[in-house]
């Protein structure tokens, strides 16, 4: 990949992460991409967190599958610093996804509420 000019980058963090070693771990230039799971972390300290990543020059890319892709494009949007999100695409009989779109390998998360899905079923 590098004798094709092709960059690499490392990226961990994403199940049960000891976060002391992954900082430990950029600061010496080993991991280039934070990728604690988006759920794990949750937003507030995603929040909190982010800052720090930008400080060091690490960039972030929150494990996600299913709802935590389109979780991920809201914090991606709010935070920046995600040159990817990583997107694992879904179908479900009990939630519409809204009118997120993808483009040109862009995703735009939806500007309604609840992040732009609706429960299908009435669940009271």
């Amino acid at each position: 990949m590098l004798e094709q000019g092709k960059q690499v980058f490392l990226a961990d963090g994403e199940a049960n992460p000891d976060q002391e070693l992954l900082a430990d771990l950029y600061r010496q230039r080993i991991l280039d991409i934070h990728l604690t799971d988006i759920v794990g972390e949750g937003f507030s300290s995603w929040r909190q967190l982010m800052p720090s990543l930008i400080e060091m020059g690490i960039s972030a890319s929150p494990h996600g599958s299913l709802f935590k892709t389109y979780y991920n494009a809201h914090l991606a949007g709010a935070l920046g610093n995600m040159p990817t999100i990583e997107g694992v695409t879904c179908e479900s009989d009990e939630v519409d996804f809204g009118n997120y779109t993808l483009e040109e390998g862009k995703l735009t998360p939806s500007s309604a509420p609840g992040f732009g899905m609706k429960l299908l079923k009435d669940y009271s």
